[in-house]
């Protein structure tokens, strides 16, 4: 029983390391959706970001736009 726990728990915690974000995207610094996000999916910011183009992250890094930080 107690290595059935342990299989199921690896199966889940190993399924869960492997799971992509490969549909996030930054987030443009004129969207004005990007901080309404209470479901955790920003429909409005999606949407604006596809109707507006969307920038890539080595670009925004250059212009201080998603990675204020650096």
């Amino acid at each position: 029983m107690l290595r059935k726990l342990i299989l199921g728990l690896f199966v889940v915690a190993a399924t869960a390391g492997l799971a992509q974000t490969s549909s996030a995207y930054p987030i443009s610094k004129n969207n004005p959706y990007r901080s309404f996000n209470i479901s955790g999916i920003n429909y409005g910011s999606m949407n604006w970001e596809r109707t507006h183009g969307q920038r890539s992250a080595s670009r925004s890094v250059r212009t201080g736009g998603f990675f204020r930080g650096r």
